[in-house]
């Protein structure tokens, strides 16, 4: 939330355009351009989703290593 109280501070307060706040606080010109009017929260929320089939894969092959190791 500080970021886009900062990006329209910038833009409206002190007058930079678009492209020189994107420079300054390292950001796109469309995350700026988002966040001056007001259509960005800056947030990331990653959704994981594992598939089935690639734990069982790993949980495999996690089994298949530990009997090597055990028989050796």
């Amino acid at each position: 939330m500080e970021a886009i109280a900062g990006i329209r501070r910038k833009h409206f307060i002190e007058g930079k355009t678009i492209k020189e706040i994107a420079r300054d606080l390292k950001v796109s010109r469309n995350t700026a351009r988002n966040a001056e009017v007001g259509e960005t929260s800056l947030e990331y929320e990653r959704v994981v989703s594992y598939s089935p089939y690639r734990i069982q894969h790993f949980l495999r092959a996690i089994r298949r290593s530990r009997r090597r190791c055990e028989s050796q």
